[in-house]
């Protein structure tokens, strides 16, 4: 560890002393248009050198509870289902030792290891899921764990509200739909015409995890994505949210995946390391 770098570009705390762990998975093998997730955990993790360690909002300095940086361990030549049976070990891993797991992608698909080995020690748990696409295709370029079908799988594990969806490709329309009428997805607009945030809140249950693919956020403030939809949700809008649900129910993990690094162009790993940074203020300061 001596030579990678830490989230906060701080010291290691001893694994057994701290709170949280930073598991970077840098896993890339079905993005279908524009590639280079795999390079998001780096990015994420430099940016995140140039942040302040004390959080004005929660007058809080959240890295005091003890932040540990894994080394990376994803191997991009695996299968997707190695892939996420590796995320399944070593989150549960995390879980087990009664620390919070943050787990950087990556494709989305490393987010079904995850739920499921959450799902083991939680059994009552919900995903909160913050995206573009709906990712509920059965199969996907032959694949049933492309990242198109991620919430498809997760789905099969454990009940999800999504947030932000506004791309739903043929095959999705019927389920989209349904879980639309459902209050289970939310588009942008669907989002911003609820009166409050406890539509939301109510639908999840008292242990969540969230999973964060960075393109639910708007281009205009993470560009650095492989299908960059328009129209999405703002810093705001999606802060806000995550205040609330870390204020009313007890989050256990989450994810940021599918940030596309861009050259020259630092915007988008700031904000995503700006964001893990505020979610664990929200987590401490309401636990």
């Amino acid at each position: 560890m001596e030579n990678q770098k830490t989230f906060l570009d701080i010291d290691n705390p001893n694994y057994a002393d701290c709170k949280v762990v930073i598991i970077p998975f840098g896993y890339e093998r079905t993005t279908s248009f524009l590639k280079g997730t795999e390079n998001g955990p780096k990015a994420i993790i430099s940016a995140s050198s140039q942040l302040e360690l004390y959080d004005i909002e929660t007058d809080s300095e959240p890295y005091l509870e003890g932040i540990y940086t894994m080394e990376e361990m994803a191997d991009n030549s695996a299968t997707s289902e190695a892939a996420i049976a590796e995320v399944y070990t070593i989150v549960g891993d995390v879980i087990r030792d009664g620390k919070l797991p943050v787990l950087l992608g990556g494709e989305h698909t490393i987010s079904i290891g995850a739920v499921r080995t959450c799902k083991d020690k939680y059994p009552e748990l919900s995903v909160l899921q913050i995206d573009a696409h709906a990712d509920l295709r059965d199969v996907y370029d032959d694949s049933k764990y492309s990242h198109a079908c991620v919430m498809k799988r997760i789905g099969e594990i454990t009940p999800y509200v999504g947030i932000g969806i506004r791309s739903v490709g043929p095959e999705e329309i019927k389920e989209f739909k349904i879980k639309r009428e459902n209050g289970e997805i939310f588009t942008p607009d669907d989002f911003r015409d609820l009166g409050g945030l406890n539509e939301i809140i109510e639908k999840l249950t008292s242990d969540v995890y969230i999973t964060i693919d960075a393109d639910g956020f708007d281009p205009s403030i993470i560009p650095g994505v492989g299908t960059p939809e328009p129209e999405g949700l703002n810093y705001e809008e999606i802060l806000e949210l995550l205040k609330a649900i870390a204020r009313e129910r007890n989050i256990i993990g989450f994810d940021f995946v599918e940030l596309r690094p861009l050259r020259g162009e630092v915007r988008s790993e700031f904000a995503a390391a700006k964001l893990i940074y505020k979610m664990l203020a929200y987590i401490f300061q309401n636990n």
